[in-house]
C-alpha cells in the first residue's frame, strides 16, 4: 500500500469520527443560529470526507494497488467507526448531555455499561473516549481488565490503579486519590476504564467500596485541590462496564436519573449514570445502512433493503453477530 494512500486514509478516519462528534454535538443544540452555524461545520466535514474518498477511489482503481489492505481497512476501520449511528441514541443524549456540563464547568461522572459483550458496548465507549480526546490535551487513561487467575477484588482493582501511577504497597486508596490530585492541571481530563466489572468476585460489594472509598472520596479531593490552585475545567470520568448481562448490579441505590445528575455536586444515592444498550430492529439497520451503503449497491435501495432485513433475521438484531455479518459481508461484495 502506498504511503499516500495510507495517509489519505488515516485522514478519512479522522474525519469520521469528527463527522459523529459533531453530529452528537448538533442534536442537543437548541439555540435556531447556533444550530445552522454547526450544521455549516459538519457540512464541510462532510464535503472533505467525500472529496478524500473519492481520491482514495482513484487510487485504489490503479492496477498497482494491493486491493485486500485497502478493503480491510475501509471495512474494519471506517466501518466500525461508522457503527456509532447505528443505534446508541439514548446512550449518546445521555452521556452528551453528561459530557456538556462536564466539559462547560469541570466535574466528574461514573457511567455504567451492562452486557457490554453482546451489545457491543465497546463501540460506545470509543465514541466517549473520542469524544472526551477532542475536548482536552492533558488525557489520562486508565485502562483496567482483569485478566484470567488474577485476583478479582477490591484490592486488586486498586493495585491496579497505583500501579499506573508508579505507586507500590501498602495499597491504600489516599495514596492513588493524592498522586492523581498532583497530577492535575487546568483542563485535565482523567479516565478510569474497568473493562469487566462482572468479572470481580464480590462486584456489589467492590462497587459500593469503589464509590466510597475512591471514587467520591477522588471527586471531593480533587475539588478541593482545583479550587486552592485555581485550576478549571477538570474532568474525572469512570466508566464500569460489565461485559456479562448483570441485572441485579442495576438494583444498586446508586444511580441518577439521567436528566437530573449534576457532575459538579455528585451525591452517593446518585453518583453513576446508566448508559443502557439494546439490540438493534431491523428499521435501524436498514437506516444505517441506507446511509453508509456496500458500495456494490450504492445505487440499488432494493438490495440495501433486502439485505437489512436478511441481516436482521440471521441475527434477530444482537449487536455482536450484526456487526461480524456485517463486516463479513461488505468484505466480500467489495472483494468480489
Amino acid at each position: 500500500m502506498s504511503r499516500k494512500l495510507r495517509g489519505l486514509q488515516q485522514r478519512l478516519s479522522d474525519i469520521d469520527k469528527e463527522i459523529a462528534i459533531a453530529e452528537e454535538q448538533l442534536s442537543t443544540i437548541n439555540d435556531n443560529v447556533e444550530y445552522e452555524r454547526q450544521e455549516k461545520a459538519l457540512n464541510a466535514l462532510y464535503n472533505r470526507y467525500d472529496k478524500i474518498e473519492e481520491e482514495i477511489q482513484k487510487i485504489e482503481s490503479q492496477p498497482s494497488i494491493n486491493k485486500s489492505n485497502s478493503t480491510s481497512f475501509s471495512f474494519e476501520k471506517i466501518v466500525q467507526t461508522r457503527l456509532i449511528s447505528i443505534d446508541y441514541c439514548h446512550s449518546k443524549e445521555y452521556f452528551g448531555r453528561v459530557s456538556n456540563k462536564v466539559e462547560t464547568s469541570g466535574g466528574a461522572a461514573a457511567l455504567f455499561l451492562n452486557e457490554a459483550y453482546r451489545l457491543r458496548g465497546d463501540i460506545l465507549t470509543q465514541h466517549i473516549e473520542d469524544t472526551l480526546t477532542n475536548q482536552g490535551q492533558d488525557i489520562i487513561d486508565y485502562p483496567i481488565e482483569f485478566l484470567p487467575g488474577e485476583p478479582k477484588n477490591q484490592e486488586a482493582l486498586l493495585a491496579k490503579i497505583l500501579g499506573y501511577l508508579g505507586e507500590a504497597e501498602p495499597v491504600k486508596p489516599e495514596q492513588a486519590i493524592a498522586k492523581i490530585c498532583q497530577s492535575l492541571q487546568i483542563g485535565s481530563i482523567r479516565v478510569f476504564k474497568i473493562h469487566n466489572w462482572d468479572e470481580l468476585q464480590d462486584p456489589y460489594a467492590v462497587l459500593k467500596w469503589f464509590l466510597d472509598c475512591f471514587w467520591l472520596p477522588l471527586i471531593e479531593c480533587c475539588q478541593r485541590h482545583c479550587q486552592k490552585e485555581q485550576l478549571v475545567k477538570v474532568q474525572l470520568f469512570a466508566l464500569i462496564i460489565c461485559q456479562a448481562n448483570d441485572s441485579e448490579i442495576l438494583n444498586q441505590p446508586y444511580y441518577a436519573k439521567h436528566d437530573r445528575y449534576d457532575p459538579c455536586n455528585v451525591r452517593r444515592e446518585e453518583s453513576i449514570v446508566h448508559l443502557p444498550l439494546s439490540c438493534w430492529t431491523e428499521a435501524e439497520i436498514k437506516d444505517w445502512m441506507c446511509r453508509f451503503p456496500p458500495p456494490k449497491y450504492r445505487k440499488n435501495l432494493r438490495a440495501i433493503d433486502d439485505l437489512a432485513s436478511s441481516f436482521y433475521r440471521r441475527t434477530n438484531g444482537v449487536p455482536i453477530n450484526v456487526v461480524d455479518l456485517i463486516l463479513k459481508e461488505y468484505q466480500t461484495m467489495e472483494a468480489g
